[in-house]
């Protein structure tokens, strides 16, 4: 089974209000929905001897490519684990520290999933 890291957001994906992630355009290009995932803590950078932390089986419900500020709705910020936030909180402290400043038109991919409880570690 394929890995997806959440290393930013372990407390979002413990606690299940998390149901939405932004990736890389250039990354997940052949996911669709239905492709089951093990969301993990951290995949890769391990230390010698580390092992991976699973959180939970996740399925895809869909995979699109949208622009970061047009998409990135109150609800949205909500369905990424941060209800209460308003988008620009979500951009400045979450997305921009680990992959910079957000540009006026910036493409992402936006994956919506599931929990699959009978599956979860």
């Amino acid at each position: 089974m394929r890995r997806m890291s959440f290393t930013e957001t372990v407390r979002q994906m413990r606690a299940r209000e998390k149901t939405v992630t932004r990736r890389s355009v250039s990354t997940w290009k052949t996911l669709a929905p239905g492709d089951r995932l093990m969301a993990v803590e951290k995949a890769m950078g391990l230390a010698k001897g580390e092992n991976q932390v699973q959180l939970a089986v996740i399925e895809v419900v869909a995979n699109e490519v949208v622009d970061m500020r047009e998409s990135l709705t109150k609800d949205d910020v909500r369905r990424e684990g941060f209800g209460g936030w308003l988008p620009s909180r979500f951009l400045a402290e979450v997305w921009e520290p680990m992959n910079g400043p957000v540009p006026l038109v910036c493409p992402v991919r936006r994956i919506e999933f599931k929990f699959v409880d009978e599956e979860t570690p």
